[in-house]
């Protein structure tokens, strides 16, 4: 506890969460959720 980081890391570790944005145009709203429910059914 007494010794500090020295530095930040170049890297993310490979178990760090990733997050993605991904834009939908107000009107393809429902097909988006639409497509991304069976496909996530198929591979259920």
């Amino acid at each position: 506890m007494g010794k500090g980081i020295e530095g930040t890391r170049q890297g993310l570790s490979s178990y760090a969460p990733r997050f993605i944005t991904h834009k939908i145009a107000q009107d393809k709203i429902g097909t988006e959720i639409w497509t991304w429910r069976k496909n996530d059914k198929e591979h259920s």
